[in-house]
């Protein structure tokens, strides 16, 4: 049987193979056209998700024993990221400029940030908690939590990117 901990490392795997297939398969024009008003275009989106996943800092920075559950924020990350009928405000640190997306560069700068939290999956303890940065709400977070928030925080944009698209092919 699987523990908990290797279902989320499958679901990290799956989740970012999926965002980074889905914006490979798109052009540059479209990474960069809008398709729902008032929203992000996919190429921001793209640039959203790399700003948020410079957390990798915090989870390759200072670190103490957890003297907790280190899985104990796993369950309310969850369900306030993959509660769709909530709208968020996202932290101007991560919000994504105006500016042209490059693919390339967006690409690259993506593929990049995978592959160090993949290898905080393998190569680190996520048992860990970090301690140079915590979501104000929630309190520091392990390793395994902050791997799961971005797990979580990718699907969550995930769909809502598969969703506009499939509704923008729909209205043409």
């Amino acid at each position: 049987m699987k523990s908990k901990h290797q279902e989320l490392e499958n679901l990290f795997e799956q989740v970012m193979a999926e965002m980074l297939e889905l914006f490979d398969s798109m052009t540059e024009q479209q990474m960069n056209r809008c398709l729902v008003i008032g929203k992000w275009t996919p190429g921001q989106l793209g640039l959203h998700l790399y700003k948020s996943y410079a957390s990798i800092y915090t989870m390759k920075g200072t670190t103490i024993e957890a003297n907790r559950p280190i899985d104990l924020n796993l369950p309310l990350i969850k369900s306030v990221l993959l509660n769709f009928e909530k709208q968020y405000q996202a932290p101007q640190e991560v919000v994504p400029s105006a500016d042209r997306i490059v693919k390339k560069k967006l690409m690259h700068g993506l593929q990049q940030r995978v592959e160090q939290h993949r290898e905080v999956w393998q190569q680190e303890d996520v048992s860990r908690l970090c301690t140079d940065f915590a979501i104000p709400q929630y309190g520091p977070f392990t390793r395994l939590e902050w791997l799961g928030f971005n797990t979580y925080h990718t699907l969550r944009h995930l769909q809502q990117l598969t969703e506009q698209l499939a509704s923008s092919t729909r209205s043409l």
